[in-house]
């Protein structure tokens, strides 16, 4: 979250400066043009380029979800770890220090944010008071709207003010009559009029709500000071353009900064606001006011269409490009899915690499120097099966994340991969790598790790280090009413038969489990909760049963002690760890090379629902 805010504030801040260029070269041009480049400036901070970017997806993407969805069964099949329900973060040191770090940056922006908005709530409750104990006054505004507009008086000493957003009332100060001249106070309410006409307290409550959202960024509040002196000087220019007096209507705005307040708030509109020096030099000086022709009027608008358009055509053509990567039969992966698992089937050429991280250290030298001689990878094609399998003459998998692959490479559990870009999790990949290196008996477990980090770091980059730290972990007990598990009913832990059962099927509201271990559990907390979890059951049998209800990361430790007669304890305990440093995307091959290695068919059966 804290990238994509960092992304939209250099995003904003590149269109500030490109609305300062665009200012700069209409300078010569009338200033009501200026200001709405200023006003959509400022709106930029509201509307990310990643919300019209999505957009994009979204409509590129709507068809091919809905055909996803006609053939998706309503039952997953995720071997031996099911995928999480929610999205659970990893639980770390690194993750938990970031936590804090953004927690105390949302506390003081949360700060900063309330203390304007109570100022500004102050003052404006002060010109509503001011407001409600006006009298209507015997003075009607220049009929140069489609309707007439409320005049009160004030005993305050307000300046000539237009309070309200939608109902605008003009507030004149009682006796102004007395210190202005005629023609010099229907100069000034002729001002006041402009702004009922351009809607400039409503505007102006838009750049209020951006400052108060990013009060902590400089740009926000000098593109606040630019549209507060191009309104005014709009405000000029069409009463000059009405009145054609500047002498008098000078002299009349010195008048009511010589006897009067100005106005504190932005969305209150007066007539003193910006560099009152400069305004009156322009006005004396009647310098000439070119209007806008049609060559720049194509400019802007195609400006604007360029700054609308341009991230949904970006979103709908990126999307369009990923699919092109993919199987044409098949939607592209849903951003935000959960990363693969490992399947627990595994017949006399089919091993899992749950390997302790100690195992890497202690391989004999022909496997540390084994390397996979042939593997494509290609994006997941999304259907809905995730698993990643070793054979004796690779690796397979299916809709695998690069933590999946990691974890599986330095034989530790999911939850003790540390650090790494935002995307570890997301995109998923498709990966298959053989290997000619060994004989007619296939790669030894031993020297998967080290063949699966070599493919890591020359086809994504990877840099990584083991560790220790503290970490969150559950310990896994049996409750001391019993275990409520049922022996799985093969009754047999060894058959090929019960080996290709084993598993998790997940249905709505409904987890059935065939033929695990208390190590395929632990794993299946793992995945749910984001922490390492410790079996303390003592249990070594396996077993079959059937959660049901919601199952949500909040509701699983409840379901699991009232079900199974499990319990779940939170610990804090040193654990190994491996710290991802460096990661990069790969360069993905075509799906044909994908195909003619054997990916796309999993290695196993597939338990059916």
């Amino acid at each position: 979250m804290l990238t994509a805010l960092l992304d939209h504030l250099w995003q904003s801040t590149l269109c500030t400066l490109a609305a300062a260029l665009v200012t700069l070269a209409l300078r010569r041009n009338e200033a009501r043009v200026r200001f709405w480049v200023w006003l959509a400036a400022a709106a930029k901070f509201l509307i990310p380029f990643s919300l019209l970017s999505a957009l994009g997806s979204h409509f590129s993407e709507q068809r091919a979800q809905q055909a996803a969805l006609a053939g998706q069964g309503l039952v997953n099949v995720v071997q031996q770890i099911v995928e999480p329900l929610t999205a659970p973060g990893t639980v770390t040191s690194h993750a938990a220090t970031t936590s804090s770090i953004a927690t105390a940056l949302l506390v003081l922006w949360g700060i900063g944010c309330a203390m304007l908005l109570v100022r500004w709530g102050v003052r404006w409750m002060k010109i509503r008071a001011t407001l409600a104990n006006a009298v209507p006054a015997p003075i009607a505004a220049p009929v140069h709207l489609n309707k007439r507009i409320p005049v009160k008086l004030t005993a305050e000493l307000w300046e000539p003010a237009v309070v309200g957003l939608f109902r605008p009332v003009l507030l004149l100060p009682s006796g102004i009559g007395d210190r202005l001249t005629s023609a010099q106070l229907q100069s000034v309410i002729a001002h006041e009029v402009c702004h009922v006409r351009r809607h400039d307290n409503l505007t102006a409550a838009v750049q209020m709500l951006v400052e108060a959202i990013f009060w902590f960024h400089p740009l926000v509040w000098w593109i606040g000071a630019r549209m507060v002196e191009e309104r005014e000087r709009a405000c000029d220019e069409g009463v000059l353009a009405m009145w054609n007096q500047p002498e008098v209507y000078a002299e009349g705005i010195l008048r009511v900064c010589r006897f009067y307040v100005e106005s504190r708030l932005a969305c209150v509109a007066g007539v003193s606001g910006a560099d009152l020096k400069k305004r009156v030099e322009i006005i004396m000086t009647q310098r000439t006011v070119l209007r806008l022709n049609a060559a720049r009027k194509m400019l802007l608008a195609t400006a604007t269409a360029i700054a609308i358009a341009g991230p949904v055509v970006t979103g709908l053509l990126g999307t369009r490009s990923v699919a092109a990567q993919e199987t044409a039969s098949q939607p592209a992966s849903q951003p935000g899915s959960q990363p693969g698992s490992q399947p627990a089937s595994q017949s006399g050429s089919q091993r899992v690499a749950q390997t302790a991280p100690q195992a890497a250290a202690t391989a004999d030298a022909a496997a540390a120097n084994a390397v996979f001689d042939s593997v494509a990878i290609v994006k997941s094609a999304g259907r809905g099966i995730q698993w990643l399998v070793l054979k004796d003459d690779g690796l397979t998998a299916q809709g695998t994340s690069l933590r999946t692959v990691i974890q599986s490479a330095y034989g530790v559990s999911r939850s003790r991969v540390i650090g790494g870009p935002d995307w570890i999790d997301a995109p998923l990949y498709d990966i298959v790598a053989r290997s000619s290196s060994f004989g007619s008996g296939g790669i030894p477990s031993s020297a998967f790790g080290p063949m699966i980090r070599k493919l890591l770091a020359s086809r994504f980059g990877l840099v990584a280090h083991p560790d220790t730290q503290q970490l969150s972990v559950y310990a896994l007990s049996v409750d001391e009413k019993g275990a409520k598990l049922k022996d799985a009913a093969s009754n047999s832990s060894g058959s090929a038969s019960s080996q290709a059962r084993r598993g998790f099927r997940m249905g709505p509201g409904q987890l059935v489990a065939t033929d695990v271990d208390i190590k395929m559990v632990t794993g299946l907390i793992d995945r749910q909760l984001g922490r390492p979890v410790l079996d303390r059951t003592g249990l070594t049998g396996h077993y079959d049963f059937t959660l049901t209800g919601p199952l949500t990361a909040d509701s699983l430790p409840a379901t699991l002690h009232d079900q199974l007669g499990l319990n779940i304890e939170p610990a804090t305990l040193p654990m190994d760890v491996i710290v991802v440093d460096q990661l990069q995307e790969p360069t993905l091959d075509p799906p044909e090379a994908f195909t003619r290695l054997g990916g796309g068919v999993p290695p196993f059966p597939v338990p059916k629902s």
